[in-house]
């Protein structure tokens, strides 16, 4: 797979949200980025990455392993 991925992460209080995104190579600034919308583990699989290694293990798969964290925020619906 080629192309190219973001991790939007925020922390408020302890609460830790984040959204990660995989786009083709090719995507265009116009593009509906909302539809490349995939977890934060499928980014850490395809890339070999731990994006948030001190993450606590309680914690883990309720970010990393959800969609949607922070979908709303940057304006996916």
């Amino acid at each position: 797979m080629q192309g190219y991925f973001k991790v939007v992460v925020r922390e408020v209080n302890g609460l830790v949200e984040a959204s990660a995104f995989i786009m083709q190579q090719n995507a265009s600034r116009r593009d509906d980025y909302c539809t490349t919308e995939v977890t934060v583990d499928e980014v850490e699989a395809h890339t070999g990455l731990d994006i948030m290694p001190i993450l606590p293990v309680e914690s883990e798969s309720s970010v990393e392993g959800t969609l949607g964290g922070l979908s709303l925020q940057l304006g996916c619906s």
